[in-house]
């Protein structure tokens, strides 16, 4: 496991850390610019620490209220940063559908195809299930990465 990177505002939380190729972020509150900008430099340097080829994220927003419209437009450059960092999958925890939503627009904008109801889960176990699998059925498509 990677070391764990927090950071808090007033308004909301997240923790970020990678373990066995996933990074697992757990976001609690609201999303703002300055939380964003943090959540995006921590992303960068645990992605810079970790070398992977290819990996997957998990994010928690169970307890997310959502985000504002400038962390949605940082969330954005996060998100390309990552596909572009072999990000290859993710997979999330939420009910909230105003967070379903963002997440939505944000895919579509990347020019992401995948269903996301597909990579909704109820508990940690189901949606970290899928990501290594998703992850092993990526590296046997990309034998030159592993």
């Amino acid at each position: 496991m990677s070391k764990i990177l927090r950071y808090k505002d007033k308004h909301g939380s997240y923790q970020l850390f990678f373990k066995d190729s996933i990074l697992r972020g757990l976001v609690i509150g609201s999303v703002g610019e300055f939380l964003s900008g943090h959540f995006h430099a921590d992303i960068l340097a645990l992605v810079a620490e970790e070398d992977l080829h290819s990996w997957a994220y998990y994010g928690d927003l169970l307890l997310c209220d959502g985000v504002t419209c400038e962390a949605e437009q940082t969330i954005l450059k996060t998100h390309t940063f990552c596909i572009e960092n072999g990000c290859c999958v993710d997979a999330y925890r939420i009910q909230s559908p105003l967070i379903i939503g963002q997440i939505r627009r944000i895919r579509s904008k990347m020019g992401v195809k995948s269903n996301l109801d597909s990579q909704i889960f109820d508990h940690e176990e189901g949606a970290l299930s899928f990501l290594h699998k998703q992850i092993e059925k990526y590296a046997a498509h990309h034998p030159d990465l592993k």
